[in-house]
């Protein structure tokens, strides 16, 4: 088929090693649409960056009509293939990609399964059940990453899991935790927040602070009154503003 010669004829131009005429190839490819898809899967697997790039730019200018393809080539390909792939459907936004992103989420790769996290954070809202329900997956990366993602989302429905990690959990995870909490701002975590706070580990007190200064709850008073003490200069003006926002 005529178009099938001409998207090769581009494919190739895109390969070249004039950027000129690779960036014009990215955008008539990208004016072909679907019929280019499956090509630009394919270039993907190309070694140099440059070209992997341009395919990248022209799946992401065709838009909602290649994610269909793009989901599947999630589950082949090697590692810089379904990179790329996510960074596709991470600036595509659509939420059809969730199942896929979420199997991605078990890769065995730590940097597909980071960037499938940050693909289902930029989907926002609609993936907030499927990033609640990886704060169990088996890897430390996924987890700590995904309670960033839901404290940027600021949906309150993470909140019972976040509290739930928080509990079984120590060190660096409870932070990711802390910091989700305090970013959502949901009173529903101070009396986790202060029990971590009089039995966790100091190197967790600033975080924990900080939590509850953004969630500005009055039960948090005693305890903000009391870190006082051992708090920095800087810590110390933030726990004294809010204790007068709440005195007031």
């Amino acid at each position: 088929m005529l178009v099938d010669r001409v998207v090769a004829q581009l494919i190739a131009r895109l390969k070249s090693n004039n950027p000129d005429a690779s960036w014009q190839a990215v955008n008539a490819l990208a004016q072909i649409g679907l019929p280019a898809v499956p090509a630009l899967i394919t270039t993907l697997e190309e070694s140099r960056y440059r070209v992997r790039l341009g395919a990248v730019e022209a799946l992401h200018k065709i838009g909602h009509c290649a994610v269909p393809a793009l989901t599947q080539a999630i589950q082949g390909g090697d590692e810089a293939v379904r990179t790329s792939v996510i960074e596709v459907l991470l600036k595509s936004g659509d939420v059809r990609a969730i199942p896929a992103l979420a199997g991605a989420l078990e890769d065995e790769s730590s940097i597909v399964r980071q960037r499938a996290v940050e693909a289902l954070g930029a989907i926002g809202v609609p993936a907030v059940p499927t990033l609640i329900e990886a704060l169990q997956n088996s890897h430390y990366g996924v987890y700590r990453n995904v309670a960033k993602v839901l404290g940027e989302i600021k949906d309150a429905r993470a909140v019972p899991a976040l509290i739930d990690k928080l509990r079984c959990t120590g060190g660096r995870v409870q932070k990711s935790m802390v910091v989700a909490l305090g970013e959502i701002g949901d009173a529903r975590a101070v009396p986790v927040l202060l029990e971590t706070l009089t039995k966790g580990e100091e190197a967790l007190r600033p975080s924990i602070i900080e939590a509850l200064i953004q969630i500005g709850d009055a039960r948090t008073v005693p305890a903000l009154t009391e870190s006082l003490e051992k708090s920095t200069p800087e810590m110390c003006l933030r726990i004294l503003e809010l204790l007068g926002e709440i005195g007031d």
